[in-house]
């Protein structure tokens, strides 16, 4: 289904004048009077929660091994997760999924000799075999604990700063011409490496979908070392940068979103062609999510980062001022990449996540060679057993080139889905010290819950931009009954809770909250009922009555003043007739023999077991306008001790446990 209008936002959801963590940063970011590129572009959105993602497919196959023929989907046990692995209360389920339909191929590919034999220290140079690398890099070191730098990279000068990079000799993409040019560069049979990087936006997105998709190649290799302004001359314009003569490409995946999988799933389904990625996680699901796309044969340099143990960590920051001897101003990372037209600083900033991979991946892979040499990787796999799993679990663990590629294949087998609700999972977002919640207000969470994620999906938004786990928590431990009260409970108000709150259907949020408080104080009743059965002091079950007659009074079960009738009904008599009421206590003594047991002639009038709350229960006021059912046996000048309305009811019964011997 397509997604629906969105709803006009005025101003931001949420003020924040010192954003504190990295989701803070990005909704703080992100234009939220922005029109949402899955209406402007017409995004064909599917988040229902019991229909199984489909990825888009290349009819073709390119490079497949497997016809589509045989792609089905699969049932699979799901076990519901909600945050750092935490198990769901809800019991698994069974569900279809369809897998990733490039497994075969993915599972078969054999690496060439070429792939797992890096260049030499004297064929990359100083500058790398892409000429990106500063010839003044900080080379990197092992922690203490690993190996010696004497198998790895012997040279360690001081860093000088980098020439700022621009976007002279990159090529921005957004017409179709343009990518159908671009797919035929990429897919001449010349290219063996390609380095590869996404930008995508989730705040404004229920799954999130990918702004920019970013591919560099290699030049043509030479030893000529560059001028130190090779790649960083300013120029006016980019009149001479076409795709033909340029390396490096950023493509417009909100414009062109519809055509990526025809002419770019060849690309990397081609298992000739290494894709070197950075932590690709989330990039692997992404391409498949937003446009049906493979990756066979990836090289995610993250991966390899963390084998080698690098000091300053494995992110991509750190690679590139280790290697390639650059800052890289971060800044634009959590930037609104949906945006356009993009400015000169986010295209850079975009280029630099590509522009200095492959020399990277040349200088990781030479250091997986020395360190799996130094470590004697060979010699160590060469005395297990041939059983592949256990050599599978031990390679994994050791510095190679080999390693990599089997973690960087099981990354490939991933498969997106859509993500899963989980009914319980609105327990594991409270805070300990509001863990205790009471019954009306755990129940009123668990219907915001289940709200603020069905609302996510309809509008396709994050759940965070419907309203955050604090919104939620507030609401719901202050159970507000108007907007007046809301307000004071969530201010500033997010957007869509002021939307939902009353909109007559249903009651909105506010009918929730209602819907909460009323199923709140059933299971208040349910439990008291419970500590009757459990309890055998007389005052718990005076008091577990007590909490009986009130909630039910309280949800319109019964009334302070009742009709006789009514009293009855809530005593535990039961009448076939309502008008046909009983007028004196000679008829309830009729009503059972002389053994306790009721009078057959009498069926049409009989007494039931009474509820065990009302016993021992009596009150010490009386008013003219109370209705009074006092003692059986009082005298006519005598008033009864109790003012409830069931004081016959028990009376009722102490006769009839009398009769039976049940007491004196």
């Amino acid at each position: 289904t397509r997604s629906p209008d969105p709803i006009t936002i005025m101003g931001p959801a949420y003020t924040r004048t010192r954003p504190v963590s990295k989701m803070s940063r990005m909704i703080h970011s992100v234009d939220m009077e922005l029109v949402k590129p899955q209406v402007e572009y017409s995004f064909i959105v599917s988040n229902d929660r019991d229909v199984p993602f489909r990825p888009l497919v290349n009819p073709e196959k390119p490079f497949g091994m497997v016809p589509l023929e045989q792609w089905q989907p699969q049932t699979v046990v799901i076990s519901r997760k909600i945050r750092k692995n935490i198990p769901s209360t809800e019991p698994d389920f069974s569900m279809r999924q369809y897998p990733n339909y490039y497994a075969t191929e993915i599972e078969s590919l054999c690496y060439s000799e070429e792939q797992l034999t890096p260049p030499s220290l004297e064929e990359m140079g100083e500058f790398g075999l892409g000429r990106t690398l500063n010839p003044h890099q900080q080379l990197v070191e092992l922690e203490p604990s690993s190996k010696s730098n004497n198998c790895r990279s012997d040279a360690n000068p001081p860093k000088t700063d980098a020439s700022p990079l621009t976007m002279n000799g990159c090529v921005y993409i957004d017409t179709l011409p343009q990518l159908q040019r671009l797919s035929q560069k990429l897919n001449a049979g010349s290219i063996r490496e390609v380095a590869v990087d996404l930008e995508a936006h989730s705040h404004r997105s229920f799954a999130g979908f990918t702004c920019l998709l970013q591919i560099a190649i290699r030049p043509p290799t030479t030893r000529t070392p560059p001028p130190s302004t090779a790649t960083t001359t300013v120029p006016t314009t980019h009149d001479t940068d076409t795709i033909d003569n340029c390396h490096e490409f950023l493509v417009d995946t909100l414009t062109l979103r519809t055509s990526i999988n025809t002419h770019l799933s060849p690309l990397f389904a081609n298992p000739q062609i290494v894709k070197v990625m950075h932590g690709a996680d989330s990039d692997i699901q992404w391409l498949q999510r937003d446009f049906g796309i493979c990756v066979v044969n990836l090289f995610d340099t993250g991966r390899a980062a963390r084998l080698l143990k690098l000091t300053g960590g494995a992110g991509l920051a750190h690679l590139l001022s280790a290697y390639a001897g650059v800052e890289v101003d971060k800044r634009h990372q959590l930037s609104d990449w949906r945006m356009r037209p993009l400015g000169e600083e986010m295209r850079v900033y975009a280029r630099s996540d590509v522009h200095y991979l492959l020399d990277v991946y040349d200088k990781l892979r030479y250091d997986l060679k020395q360190e799996a040499a130094c470590s004697k990787v060979e010699n160590i796999v060469g005395h297990l057993k041939p059983e592949g799993t256990e050599i599978n679990s031990i390679v994994n663990q050791l510095p190679s080139i080999k390693t990599v590629l089997i973690q960087s294949q099981t990354l490939c087998l991933q498969t997106h889905q859509t993500p899963i609700f989980d009914p319980s999972g609105y327990i594991h977002i409270l805070p300990h010290q509001q863990a205790n919640f009471t019954p009306l207000q755990s129940a009123t969470l668990r219907h915001l819950f289940n709200w603020r994620d069905a609302t996510a999906r309809k509008y396709d938004e994050s759940i965070f931009c419907i309203c955050s786990d604090g919104v939620l928590i507030r609401v719901s431990r202050n159970l507000p009954q108007s907007l007046e009260e809301l307000q004071r409970v969530v201010n500033p108000l997010p957007p869509f809770l002021l939307r939902e709150w009353d909109t007559g259907v249903e009651g909105g949020v506010l009918g929730l909250v209602q819907r909460g408080i009323k199923e709140g104080k059933m299971e208040r009743i349910r439990a008291a009922k419970l500590r009757l059965d459990s309890e055998d002091v007389v005052g718990e079950k005076q008091r577990a009555g007590a909490t009986i007659v009130a909630e039910q009074v309280s949800l319109g079960i019964s009334s302070p003043v009742l009709t006789k009738e009514e009293l009855y009904k809530q005593a535990g008599w039961s009448t076939p007739k309502a008008n046909n009421d009983i007028e004196d206590e000679s008829t309830i003594d009729e009503a059972f023999e002389s053994d306790g047991s009721i009078n057959s002639e009498e069926s049409s009038r009989h007494l039931l077991p009474l509820s065990e709350g009302n016993e021992g229960y009596s009150g010490s006021a009386y008013t003219k306008h109370s209705l009074e059912m006092g003692s059986l046996g009082l005298q006519d000048d005598q008033r009864g001790i109790t003012a409830d309305g069931l004081g016959s009811a028990r009376e009722a019964m102490k006769i009839q446990r009398k009769r039976s011997g049940e007491v004196d």
